[in-house]
């Protein structure tokens, strides 16, 4: 049996912590930056920047809302997007359920509240929910791949208290 100095051994052991706490770092550095681009998605819903919210989806994101077909491609989400009418005032209320990590893909799961009006019109609500998966870009930045959301009904509506 060869003899291993004890020298190697507090090397190796030492090596391995650092790549432990370099991998660690990695993943905190990852889950910022996808919590800041959450932010940022979220802002740019909020001040309905059409060309903002396209520019979180990554170039073959698909968007599937309610009662759409699916629109996939930033140009395509963009396009629909400046179609859409344009509330007068808009406000969210999320509450986010889940956000969870994993390598270069992640998801996040939000339920909402959403009021709305158009000129001239008295503020209406809706409940809707969304997932959003992202996926870790080549140059880094976090972009949406698939954003679906739907309507939800209210629990009292479903005879739940």
């Amino acid at each position: 049996m060869k003899y291993i100095h004890p020298s190697f051994t507090i090397c190796l052991l030492l090596a391995l912590f650092c790549l432990t706490c370099t991998n660690k770092q990695n993943e905190k550095q990852d889950m910022d930056q996808l919590n800041a681009a959450i932010t940022e998605n979220d802002n740019a819903w909020n001040n309905l920047d059409v060309e903002k919210i396209a520019g979180m989806f990554a170039e073959d994101g698909t968007l599937l809302n309610d009662d759409s077909e699916i629109l996939r491609g930033r140009d395509a989400i963009k396009k629909a997007l400046e179609m859409e009418p344009k509330a007068a005032k808009l406000e969210f209320q999320r509450d986010k359920v889940e956000v969870k990590m994993d390598g270069d893909f992640a998801y996040e799961i939000v339920n909402q509240i959403v009021k709305f009006s158009y000129s001239g019109e008295e503020s209406k609500s809706m409940l809707n929910k969304y997932i959003h998966i992202w996926r870790k870009q080549k140059d880094g930045t976090w972009r949406v791949i698939i954003d679906m959301n739907n309507m939800r009904t209210p629990p009292t509506e479903k005879g739940l208290n």
